[in-house]
């Protein structure tokens, strides 16, 4: 892979990753007025999730790197999603 294409891969890694960061409690309902969680911006988020590993795979070196970073937002995820909605539910 040319040196050209890593580092626009890399580039997309990283605004696919702050885009997950900001997209995640937005979609919890962290910046609502109301609290209310979004299901549609939480998949945006695990599209930017799938996003990441798809460029992990396509990474010849260093995509280890990128399929650890999705593992850890996938488990983040995962953990925020049972914790929002347990308090709605429990709030109730």
């Amino acid at each position: 892979m040319s040196r050209q294409k890593s580092i626009i891969l890399y580039t997309l890694d990283v605004l696919l990753f702050i885009a997950w960061c900001v997209m995640l409690p937005y979609s919890m309902g962290f910046f609502t007025y109301v609290g209310t969680p979004n299901m549609l911006i939480f998949v945006g988020a695990l599209a930017c999730i799938a996003g990441m590993w798809l460029i992990g795979k396509m990474l010849s070196t260093g995509g280890r790197r990128v399929l650890v970073q999705v593992k850890y937002c996938v488990i983040i995820s995962l953990v925020l999603l049972a914790v929002t909605y347990a308090k709605m539910y429990i709030g109730q």
